[in-house]
C-alpha cells in the first residue's frame, strides 16, 4: 500500500490496480478483481480471474474455467469435459469422442472404438463387430464378413468356400458338394452333373463316363452297358447292339 504524507501540496491519484482508502493511502486491489478507477475493484466476470493489483482481468485458457464473479483462479475441466478460453463451465465431449483433464477440446475415438457422452476413454468393439473412427456404437459385421480381433475398424469378406453369419468372429467351411463364392452368408449345393470337396469355391464337372445327382463329393463311375457325356446326372443305356 501507498500511504500519504501530512503537508503535502498536492494530492496523487492512485496508480491502476489500486484503489483510496480514507484519502489517506492506496491499496492494491486483491485477486480476482480488477482495478476500474482510483476509487474501487470490481470482480472478475466468469470465465477470468486476476492477480494482485490488476487492472484488467485475463482470460481462462482453454481447459480451465471460473464458474462464479471474482474467481482468484481458473480450475480444469474433468476428464471427458472440455472447454474454450474464456470459459464460464466446461461442457462434455460428444458420444464418439473423449478427453483427460484440463482439455480445450475433445479426440475422436479412433476406428474400432466407441464412447458415450462425456468419456474419458474409449471402449473397444468386440470380435464381430466394427466401428470406424468417432463413433458412438459399434456395427454388427453382416452376414457373410467376419472380424477375429476386438478393436476391428472393418469386417472382412469371407473367402471362397466358407460363409458366416451376422457377428461372426470367424467363416465356417462349406461342406462335400457343396460350393461358395467370396463374401457368402451360405454355401449353394452343388448341383447334378458336378461335384466338390469341403471348403470348395466352385463347384468340378464330372467327366464322361461318370454321373452325380448333386451335392457329392465324387461323381460315380456308370455301370456296364451305360455310358455318359461330361457333367451327366445319370448314365444312359447303351443301344441294341452296343456295349
Amino acid at each position: 500500500s501507498i500511504t500519504s504524507k501530512s503537508g503535502s501540496t498536492q494530492c496523487q491519484q492512485c496508480e491502476a490496480g489500486s484503489y483510496e482508502v480514507n484519502r489517506t493511502s492506496c491499496e492494491a486491489c486483491p485477486e480476482g478483481t480488477f482495478g476500474v478507477n482510483s476509487t474501487s475493484c470490481e470482480p472478475c466476470p466468469p470465465g477470468t480471474t486476476s492477480g494482485v493489483g490488476k487492472q484488467s482481468c485475463t482470460a481462462c485458457p482453454a481447459g480451465k474455467y471460473s464458474s462464479t464473479d471474482g474467481s482468484r483462479i481458473c480450475q480444469s475441466c474433468l476428464a471427458g469435459q472440455y472447454s474454450n478460453s474464456k470459459s464460464a463451465s466446461c461442457s462434455d465431449c460428444f458420444a464418439g469422442t473423449y478427453s483427460g483433464s484440463g482439455a480445450g477440446s475433445c479426440t475422436a475415438c479412433a476406428g474400432g472404438q466407441i464412447s458415450g457422452s462425456g468419456a474419458s476413454s474409449c471402449t473397444s468393439c468386440v470380435a464381430g463387430q466394427h466401428s470406424p473412427g468417432g463413433a458412438s456404437s459399434c456395427i454388427t459385421c453382416p452376414a457373410g464378413k467376419y472380424s477375429s480381433v476386438s478393436g476391428s475398424s472393418s469386417c472382412t469378406a469371407c473367402p471362397g468356400g466358407t460363409y458366416s453369419n451376422a457377428g461372426a468372429q470367424s467363416c465356417t467351411t462349406c461342406l462335400d458338394g457343396q460350393y461358395s463364392g467370396v463374401g457368402s452368408a451360405s454355401c449353394t449345393i452343388c448341383g447334378a452333373g458336378k461335384y466338390s470337396s469341403a471348403g470348395a469355391s466352385a463347384c468340378s464337372t464330372c467327366d464322361a463316363g461318370k454321373y452325380s445327382a448333386g451335392g457329392v463329393v465324387s461323381c460315380s463311375v456308370c455301370s456296364a452297358g451305360t455310358y455318359s457325356n461330361a457333367g451327366a446326372s445319370s448314365c444312359i443305356e447303351c443301344s441294341a447292339g452296343y456295349y
